[in-house]
């Protein structure tokens, strides 16, 4: 049978300080195989003369009996033989093997005395404390054996007697082995550190995972509980509004007609002809979002036009939030807002930009600044429509939660923090993204991207043909 000399299985995880595993004791077999053979050798130097006083016949009788008890212990089972009293017995059967071949090789006198040394890191590292313990007393008691037969000529079997320069030569020899089993021993136990030291840090990098998306989870639950607290206090508004919307869309109308009959100013009648107006058109966009939000809890259903022309809908929201504000803002539109459409559900967008242009508004008041501007350009398939104020910016608190629910900087009653996160989630429906970032003037930039509207995209075809003709 031959021993497995792999290292890698003896500094398996144990259940017990000093558990001394089946795994520690086949490296120890394969251990002992090579000492067997090391013995053997060493008597065939032996019988070759050079080392005449060491008593041969004795190293023979070591050889069989310790690869006798080696090769009954590799063939039964080992995982009954496993704990302290193995490992102790173990040290014993080692330091009585290793002293009966010291004792043949001329006692204390045989430079491969150190080899006690070897046998009490390995006993250390395998066995642990208590095994260390009992195999330090059984080196001292072994050495004093030795010593003891130095007294007693009738005790000593073998004397240390090379001849030259084979004494020399046994001398380094038995240095090197020395320090290079040590140092063999050693290597394992940095080895055995280490890999614990690499598993503790992948356990607590693996815990603090854990407690991460346990916190993220736990995050989650919250927001979608107040989520659907919200959905259902929703409801419950929806349907209180319903009432008064259908009154106050009414009474516009009729304040419409009542403006026509008066004959009033022209310029004046035009101006309250335009506010009833967007009452009525404001009150039938509520009425249907509150009766979306009555039979099934929900936004609308998207109402995609492929060529949403984005200067009217610019327009609207700026009388939605402009009208009303006076020494505020102004609110200043790059032309090229004019040539351009988009793939959008009007109302959403108008939804989306009247909220930008509200935070735009707010942020210029805290700031003691005056304009806003709105731009658009192309890239491609895609029109990024921009709304950037001279406001205070983004505090790096709030930069990396903007679209989170309920996430707000302005004071309780001010803000609820739902309309960014309202404004994020409408334009991901449109197939669309938003990004806020500060501005390096100082202020706030925010970036809508949608796909191109169909005529955009149909014009410059055409151009590109024109220009292919010509």
């Amino acid at each position: 049978m031959s021993p497995d000399p792999k290292p890698a299985p003896v500094f398996a995880e144990r259940s017990a300080r000093d558990d001394f595993s089946a795994d520690r004791i086949r490296w120890l077999i394969s251990l002992r195989w090579v000492a067997m053979a090391g013995v053997l050798g060493a008597t065939g130097f032996v019988l070759a003369g050079f080392f005449p006083g060491v008593a041969w016949p004795v190293l023979l009788v070591v050889v069989a009996g310790g690869s006798a008890y080696n090769y009954s212990l590799s063939r039964s089972s080992l995982e009954p033989r496993r704990g302290r009293q193995v490992a102790v017995s173990q040290a014993l059967v080692d330091l009585v093997m290793l002293t009966i071949v010291l004792w043949a090789a001329g006692g204390i006198s045989c430079p491969f005395l150190g080899f006690y040394v070897f046998h009490l890191a390995l006993i250390g590292i395998l066995g642990g404390p208590r095994a260390t313990y009992v195999a330090t007393a059984a080196a001292f008691a072994g050495a004093g054996f030795l010593a003891f037969t130095e007294w007693i000529p009738a005790l000593k079997i073998g004397t240390w007697d090379p001849i030259p320069p084979w004494d020399t030569i046994a001398n380094v020899t038995a240095f090197m082995m020395t320090m290079g089993a040590v140092a063999y021993v050693v290597l394992h136990a940095v080895r055995e550190l280490r890999d614990r030291e690499y598993a503790l840090e992948r356990a607590r990098d693996q815990a603090e995972l854990d407690r991460t998306q346990m916190v993220l989870a736990e995050r989650r639950l919250i927001q979608a509980e107040r989520l659907a607290s919200l959905g259902r206090v929703a409801q419950g508004v929806a349907h209180e509004l319903n009432t008064p919307l259908a009154t106050i869309r009414t009474l516009a109308a009729d304040m419409r007609e009542a403006i026509r009959s008066l004959g009033a100013d022209e310029s004046l009648q035009s101006d309250l002809a335009e506010s009833a107006a967007l009452i009525r058109d404001e009150t039938g966009r509520l009425g249907r979002i509150t009766q979306a939000l009555l039979t099934g809890g929900t936004l609308p259903s998207l109402q995609l036009d492929t060529s949403a022309r984005l200067l009217p809908v610019v327009e609207r929201a700026k009388a939605l939030v402009f009208a009303g504000v006076r020494d505020g803002p102004e609110l200043e539109v790059n032309d090229a807002v004019a040539d351009l459409s988009v793939s959008a559900d009007r109302d959403r967008l108008l939804q989306v930009l009247v909220n930008l242009f509200q935070n735009a508004v707010d942020a210029n008041r805290e700031a003691g600044r005056k304009s806003v501007w709105v731009s658009a350009k192309r890239e491609g398939e895609t029109v990024e429509l921009t709304v950037e104020d001279e406001g205070n910016g983004l505090q790096p608190d709030i930069e990396g939660r903007l679209f989170e629910p309920f996430a707000t900087t302005k004071p309780p009653g001010e803000g609820t923090g739902l309309g960014l996160y309202a404004s994020y989630m409408l334009i991901q429906t449109m197939g669309g993204e938003l990004t806020i970032e500060n501005r390096e003037q100082g202020g706030a930039r925010a970036c809508i991207r949608l796909p191109a509207g169909a005529d955009t995209l149909a014009n410059d075809a055409g151009l590109a043909h024109g220009a292919t003709l010509s």
